[in-house]
């Protein structure tokens, strides 16, 4: 079973709770890669969803994103994986900070079909915070359901599970995985 974590806007491979999640996950015998996504601080749309693809997620995948993460999972499917854990996943965004972020994110909120990915995600947790500053728990975790059958668990004080968030590690998210891989 084989385990990718695709990072958020202005992440990287070795932040947030990743590092930990690949240590425990690994730890549980399964094969985890964290891809660097390019230009992490301006992230675009294609570039981020072909980096994905190039790993060829399949039947035997789950996938864990984080945040604009979840978005690049819902794009890149093409096919039929395991399932997948959504962290701080959003249709809509609030509060951003400023015209630039505005204009990065504009792509990402942008409505597409998801008849694909609903098609590839037998099972799909997503992971809100109650405190999100950009992600409405309330909100997302209803369109996460209607739109794509979502188990949505909202977790008290995480922010936007980030480092900054003092969150480095993400146990709920390694419970999901594991209810996955069985």
């Amino acid at each position: 079973m084989r385990l990718i974590i695709v990072h958020r806007w202005d992440g990287s491979p070795e932040a947030d709770w990743y590092p930990w999640l690949r240590r425990e996950a690994e730890r549980r015998g399964l094969s985890v890669q964290v891809p660097a996504l390019p230009e992490p601080d301006y992230p675009r749309i294609e570039p981020w969803v072909r980096t994905l693809r190039s790993l060829r997620p399949d039947q035997d995948t789950i996938l864990v994103g984080h945040s604009l993460g979840c978005q690049t999972i819902l794009r890149a499917l093409d096919r039929p994986v395991r399932g997948a854990v959504f962290v701080a996943g959003f249709f809509a965004l609030h509060d951003l900070e400023g015209p630039e972020s505005e204009e990065i994110a504009a792509p990402w909120v942008a409505p597409f079909p998801l008849a694909r990915a609903k098609a590839s995600l037998p099972k799909l947790t997503v992971l809100l915070s109650d405190n999100d500053p950009w992600v409405d728990p309330e909100e997302n975790g209803r369109l996460f359901r209607d739109r794509l059958g979502a188990e949505v668990i909202v977790l008290g004080s995480r922010g936007h599970f980030t480092g900054e968030d003092h969150v480095l590690k993400l146990p709920e998210a390694l419970r999901a995985v594991e209810a996955m891989a069985r």
